[in-house]
């Protein structure tokens, strides 16, 4: 009996998950430095020694490589000539590489369990690499890269948990990615930091560097608001007090209703940094904080404006406090609404708030609301319980307001019929799931900007804020989007289905600015399809194929070498890895490229120009022979005797 597979139980409940990058094997190694040599011995040699072997070394591999460059060549041109064939179980049970390949496809893939147990799976096959359990009974929270792979410096991962005893520590473990191994160094001899208490997953990345071991700093704030520093070195503490005027954080948590802004003070008398509270948002009555999203800061952003069919530009309101928060609101035991607010982080100002009365979750205990924001764009979903709940709820909502229920529908009745119309929005009030993408700008017309030198969350405008809504054909569980290295590659919203799927929706189906009705020449010249309230289910958009993936509640993903590709992950109680390019393979030469012709006309173009190397050598000299003859002749109509040898010219009369 052969064993088809085999599937760790942990991996049904995933926490969190990082993907890591793999070292190139020309430039790194645990043991060796990029000469293949032992550390200890190259850290010997003076900068001069060490240039002069380098250079030795390259000149050998090159000419031990030398021989084989044929055959090489002609196995490359072999293995493009064959189609691709899928992978099999021989390929799969070959030895794992913890090196990258050439266009950053194979990565690892780390998983924490609630389970207290570590998987790292490689991208590749999804064949496990590792496994590390936790000895103590902890309950994982969150999982960082702290670092990334460079030469001589493995790739480090955080855990981040809570220890399962009456003091609740809050602690974090630092692993080697690769290998699994406890990470230690000079500075940091143990591998596991506690502090006394915990309250929530507060864990803000900072744009500084430990400089002995080159780990991103953490802020982790406990229950007490005391902010403590991963790692706590004094390298650590001097860059982070170098940005601690600029330093602000938030806290909220679903279910509730406030939001809390933070500033951080240095209590100089105790050394240790001190949370200071700056500001509150606390949302109105009977609303409950359902998802929020925040954009990631380490994307890169391509452009800081949209290019029109008129040539105009639309600059992108790209402030990197804002913080998109959606809440929802029983109006009824049948309705219910959902407000989204656009908050800035550091003010608590809000910068735009807007509500769809008669949405919600799908049912009790069902969660329907989710939230993404990248670049400029904020997209939401929800489901909307039909025109009978919007009713309800609108009603329910301009009764308190305007003092009675029969005053409320008259003022309702009497401008209902322009509120899409004013409020630049088109919403299809049908019953089912619904998503809703918002883009923000600076300024509302084309070539204009905020005028300011100096960005500030202090003296910030509002905004505009342009929108559309479309149905969306089945039940959603998660929702996430693809990511590249330069952000040039058009975008894939991903969905969660209830139906055991992956879909994707490109982000150019989701824009807000889609004309209705015909579009203009200008619209046309931008792309813009025109605007259908409905998005038709593509199975050719299934990023899951016929495979099942059972219950996914997160979808992450990652760039690769290809501006084109992104590798995305979705997990609950399946997991799938696929990859994704939206923008199909422009930077890769397509499947049925004709390499033959490419050969063919290569080889061409070599005979070509040797052949007609030869004709022109040949035209020159009979070119240069009768140039020759004609100053003879013209020599010999003055009166001058000469004659030729070979290139030179001889005078008899002298």
């Amino acid at each position: 009996m052969e064993v088809k597979w085999v599937r760790d139980e942990s991996l049904a409940h995933v926490v969190d998950t990082a993907f890591v990058d793999l070292p190139d094997k020309n430039l790194f190694s645990l043991e060796n430095d990029e000469l293949d040599e032992p550390l200890k011995d190259s850290e010997k040699l003076d900068p001069l020694s060490r240039y002069i072997r380098r250079i030795a070394t390259h000149m050998s591999h090159a000419q031990s490589a030398l021989p084989s460059l044929p055959n090489a060549i002609i196995n490359r041109v072999v293995q493009g000539l064959k189609p691709i064939k899928s992978f099999n179980r021989t390929e799969q049970q070959q030895e794992i590489s913890l090196f990258t390949d050439r266009l950053g496809f194979r990565k690892l893939l780390i998983l924490a369990t609630a389970s207290g147990k570590v998987h790292a799976l490689e991208t590749e096959f999804g064949r496990t690499v590792w496994t590390r359990y936790l000895s103590k009974p902890v309950a994982l929270k969150s999982l960082r890269v702290l670092r990334e792979g460079a030469v001589k410096f493995p790739p480090v991962v955080g855990l981040f948990g809570e220890e399962k005893n009456e003091k609740k520590n809050l602690f974090v473990r630092r692993m080697n990615a690769i290998t699994g191994a406890d990470f230690v160094s000079e500075s940091l001899p143990e591998a596991t930091t506690k502090w006394d208490s915990y309250d929530g997953d507060h864990l803000i990345a900072l744009p500084v560097r430990e400089e002995k071991d080159h780990l991103t700093v953490y802020a982790v704030v406990d229950g007490k608001a005391n902010i403590n520093l991963l790692p706590s070195t004094p390298e650590s503490k001097r860059a982070f007090e170098g940005i601690m005027s600029t330093f602000h954080f938030y806290r909220l948590y679903r279910g509730k209703n406030t939001v809390t802004g933070y500033s951080c003070v240095h209590d100089v008398s105790k050394g240790n940094y001190l949370a200071r509270k700056m500001w509150t948002l606390t949302v109105p009555e009977g609303e409950v904080i359902a998802d929020f999203a925040e954009r990631d800061r380490s994307e890169p952003i391509s452009s800081v404006g949209k290019v029109l069919g008129n040539r105009s530009v639309l600059y992108k309101f790209l402030n990197p406090n804002l913080l998109a928060m959606a809440t929802i609101r029983e109006e009824s035991e049948s309705s219910s609404s959902v407000f989204l607010y656009l908050v800035d982080t550091v003010t608590g100002s809000i910068l735009h708030r807007t509500v769809y009365n008669g949405a919600g979750n799908a049912f009790k205990g069902l969660d329907s609301i989710f939230l993404v924001q990248v670049d400029n764009s904020v997209i939401l979903s929800f489901y909307n319980h039909g025109p009978a709940a919007s009713d309800a709820a609108e009603t329910v909502a301009e009764a308190g307001e305007f003092g009675g229920a029969e005053s409320a529908v008259k003022k309702r009745r009497g401008s209902k019929k322009d509120s899409a119309a004013k409020a630049g929005q088109t919403v299809p009030n049908v019953k089912g799931y619904e998503i809703v993408v918002l883009e923000v700008y600076e300024m509302p017309k084309p070539d204009l900007r905020i005028e300011s030198d100096v960005y500030s969350s202090f003296n910030m405008k509002k905004p505009s804020v342009l929108s559309q809504s479309y149905i969306f054909p089945t039940q959603l569980t998660a929702m996430g989007t693809t990511r590249t290295g330069a952000g040039i590659a058009s975008r894939e919203i991903l969905f969660g289905l209830a139906s055991s799927q992956l879909y994707g929706v490109n982000k150019r189906l989701l824009d807000p600015r889609r004309p209705i009705g015909a579009g203009t020449a200008e619209d046309r010249e931008e792309g813009l399809f025109p605007y259908r309230p409905v998005l038709d289910f593509n199975p050719f958009e299934v990023a899951s194929h016929v495979l099942e993936v059972a219950g996914i509640s997160k979808i992450v993903s990652a760039p690769t070498l290809l501006e084109s590709t992104s590798i995305v992950a979705a997990y609950g109680l399946d997991l799938f890895v696929v990859r994704r390019a939206p923008s199909k393979t422009f930077d890769v030469l397509s499947e049925d490229f004709g390499y033959m012709w490419l050969i063919g006309t290569l080889a061409a173009l070599l005979v070509g120009i040797q052949v007609a190397k030869h004709y022109v050598s040949a035209f020159c000299f009979v070119q240069s022979d009768a140039i020759v003859q004609q100053f003879l002749y013209l020599l010999r109509l003055r009166g001058r005797e000469c004659a030729t040898n070979g290139n030179s010219v001889l005078f008899l009369d002298e």
